[in-house]
């Protein structure tokens, strides 16, 4: 008998690729989408998933639980912003703290015991203890802590991922990997700040074994138990590092312009150290082999 787990955040480039995994290990999908939200990464699988367009209104949310009785939620779905302006506050909220509780609600309601949660280490400056980097990491701590009631009041069982950099192919994201990327093959002048920050930077293959090995590895856990695990390499880059390793896979001199930005403000020069993982996993990965890949 199949299962059906519930996936949000499943049109970005992590949840459409942890859809796929899904549907290859055999289970029933249910993805939750914004009302206008492009469906292009999910495109080949929409015949096999059941959408759930939710405008924000708990009873739908009711309503899917009731008829699909979903055995997990993996929580991906957030509103990323590195600098914010005063009026995306509320859009913060209602993504990233509102979504997620009226999710934990309904597991609660319909007997889905497991919630995988979707965090940042940018909730720790520079350890996992609690610094935010932005308003975007705050809002993701402010979930994590309502989620401390649903478990220790109702019995949830919550494992988050704190995910670090992630990359991989066929990113639409404009992140610093596909930016030199793009810039080694067009030759295009590459803006930059200095470079010496570090970045630790998980492929997307690994970053989905992560989601799934947490669904198994919570399934099994007792009630009310509520862990939180770093996703991240044994090797961390900086940017300089990066762009030298793309130069010797292409042999080609990049047309990067290092410094022509300052740093922004609160920016993490090194990930932060002292996360546990989650047993069982570990990037297999090298940065080396994933930008050979790419390239």
């Amino acid at each position: 008998m199949s299962q059906t787990i519930l996936v949000t955040g499943g049109t970005g480039y992590i949840g459409a690729s942890l859809v796929n995994r899904l549907l290859l290990e055999g289970f029933d999908v249910g993805v939750l989408v914004r009302k206008g939200s492009s469906l292009q990464l999910l495109d080949k699988h929409l015949s096999e998933i059941n959408l759930l367009e939710f405008d924000g209104d708990y009873v739908s949310l009711d309503e899917w639980f009731s008829l699909y009785k979903p055995v997990a939620v993996f929580h991906l779905a957030s509103l990323f912003l590195v600098r914010h302006e005063p009026n995306q506050i509320p859009a913060l909220i209602q993504s990233n703290i509102q979504l997620g509780a009226q999710l934990a609600e309904a597991c609660v309601k319909h007997g889905c015991n497991n919630f995988i949660n979707t965090g940042t280490s940018w909730q720790g400056y520079k350890s996992p203890e609690y610094q935010p980097v932005n308003v975007y990491a705050a809002t993701k701590e402010a979930f994590e802590n309502i989620l401390v009631y649903y478990s220790q009041s109702l019995g949830l069982r919550v494992v988050t991922l704190r995910l670090f950099d992630t990359y991989g192919p066929k990113d639409p994201r404009q992140k610093i990997i596909q930016l030199l990327i793009g810039s080694a093959k067009s030759g295009a002048e590459l803006k930059l700040s200095p470079g010496e920050q570090r970045l630790n930077l998980v492929q997307i293959k690994d970053v989905v074994q992560c989601f799934i090995s947490a669904y198994k590895w919570i399934d099994i856990q007792s009630p009310s138990t509520n862990t939180v695990f770093g996703v991240y390499d044994d090797v961390d880059y900086s940017l300089k590092e990066i762009a030298s390793l793309i130069e010797n896979i292409t042999q080609r001199k990049l047309n990067v312009n290092l410094g022509f930005f300052p740093y922004r403000e609160r920016e993490v020069m090194k990930p932060a150290e002292g996360y546990s993982r989650l047993p069982g996993w570990h990037p297999i990965i090298t940065l080396q082999d994933g930008l050979a890949e790419l390239l």
